[in-house]
C-alpha cells in the first residue's frame, strides 16, 4: 500500500463536470491508498486586496499543516518543478512518510507560503483554474499509483 494522501485546496468545486471527475479518481484509488480531500476556506477578493487574500489563505493553510508535522508538503505552483508521471510514481513509491498536495486559491500563493515550503510541483508550466488542477491531480495520482503496482493504464 501506498503512503497515504492529503490534498489541501482552497473552496469547494460546484462545477459538477468538476465534482464527476474527482470523484471517479478518487474511487479508483482506494484500492492503492487513502486519499483525504480538505477544502479550506476561500476568500473572495477585489482588485486592490490580493496581498491581504493571500496572507489570510497563508495563515490558513499554516494552520492546518501544523498538524502535518511528520508529511511531506508539496504545494502546487507553475513554477515547481515538474516530474513525468513514472518520476512522481517513483517518488510515492519510495515515500516513508505520509505526502501532502497543497492546491492554492484563486491568486495562488503568498511569496511566503512560497518560500517556506520547498517542495513546489508544477503539473504544468500553463496556468489553470484550481478546480481543473485538483482533476488533473487525481488523475496523476490514480496514474502513479497504477505504475507502482504494475497495472497497465499508463502507457
Amino acid at each position: 500500500m501506498l503512503q497515504p494522501v492529503t490534498i489541501v485546496a482552497f473552496g469547494k468545486i460546484k462545477e459538477k463536470h468538476y465534482v464527476e471527475a474527482i470523484a471517479e479518481y478518487l474511487k479508483r484509488l482506494k484500492i492503492y491508498t487513502k486519499v483525504d480531500v480538505v477544502e479550506l476556506k476561500a476568500e473572495s477578493f477585489t482588485e486592490d486586496n490580493h496581498a491581504k487574500i493571500k496572507n489570510l489563505e497563508a495563515e490558513r493553510l499554516r494552520d492546518f499543516l501544523s498538524n502535518r508535522k511528520s508529511a511531506i508538503i508539496y504545494l502546487l505552483d507553475e513554477r515547481g518543478q515538474e516530474y513525468l508521471s513514472t518520476e512522481l510514481a517513483e517518488v510515492w513509491r519510495k515515500s516513508d512518510q505520509p505526502l501532502v498536495f497543497v492546491i492554492g486559491g484563486s491568486l495562488g500563493f503568498s511569496p511566503e507560503i512560497l518560500s517556506e515550503f520547498k517542495n513546489q510541483l508544477a503539473l504544468s508550466r500553463l496556468t489553470m483554474p484550481h478546480e481543473l488542477v485538483r482533476v488533473v491531480l487525481v488523475e496523476q495520482l490514480y496514474r502513479a499509483a497504477t505504475i507502482v503496482s504494475g497495472k497497465t493504464y499508463h502507457y
